[in-house]
């Protein structure tokens, strides 16, 4: 690892904003061991919720982030997987995807989940070009036919993907689509790891701003 890049000394202060960031509810509880009988004090903790970052902690987290992104080829796998949990951002999954690790490429497809895209700019002339990239990929490998009557368009995610990031192992459907003159609203099915993947994508490259709903 880059000798002037400090991982664990980075991310342990993000952790740290983090912890401040917590409300916890501290409490003890007592249990009796079933054999011994004996009386074990044991300290719980909850936490109640999460404040939203203020101005400082937000602009230095932002900082951090970017000093481990730009650091992303001398990540270790562990590390590099932390950082794609922590925020899920896409250029992790990506690079992990390059390494051909088993927690990036592996899809349980038994976890499949029903997903709305709400997607919305000041500009709907990203819009327009959003839907006529899913209307051409329907084109070419979904079910055109369907769209008229309302079923399912079955645009491929790695269709999308191979177009919006030239990486096309990402599983998932764009099932049907919604627009109206201030959104645009993607019924989809997809397994966890590819749900941001695909948010990612389209705010990236159309500057759109996307809401995930589940």
């Amino acid at each position: 690892m880059n000798k002037e890049f400090d991982f664990e000394k980075v991310y342990d202060e993000i952790r740290d904003i983090d912890a401040n960031s917590r409300v916890i509810r501290t409490w003890t509880e007592d249990f009796e061991d079933e054999d011994t009988h004996e009386v074990v004090t044991i300290e719980r903790m909850e936490v109640v919720r999460v404040r939203e970052y203020n101005a400082v902690n937000a602009a230095r987290i932002a900082e951090l982030e970017k000093s481990i992104f730009l650091h992303i080829n001398d990540l270790t796998d562990d590390q590099l997987r932390t950082m794609y949990y922590r925020n899920l951002q896409l250029a992790y999954l990506l690079e992990a995807m390059k390494r051909q690790l088993d927690w990036a490429t592996e899809i349980d497809h038994d976890d499949i989940n029903n997903v709305t895209y709400t997607i919305t700019s000041e500009h709907p002339e990203s819009l327009d070009a959003i839907e006529t990239l899913i209307d051409d990929v329907c084109q070419k490998e979904g079910i055109p036919e369907n769209v008229a009557d309302g079923l399912p368009m079955c645009v491929p995610y790695s269709t999308l993907m191979q177009v919006l990031v030239s990486e096309n192992r990402f599983v998932g459907l764009v099932e049907t689509k919604e627009r109206t003159a201030n959104a645009l609203v993607l019924h989809c099915e997809c397994p966890d790891i590819s749900i941001h993947a695909l948010a990612e994508a389209l705010t990236e490259h159309f500057s759109v701003k996307v809401e995930v709903s589940m």
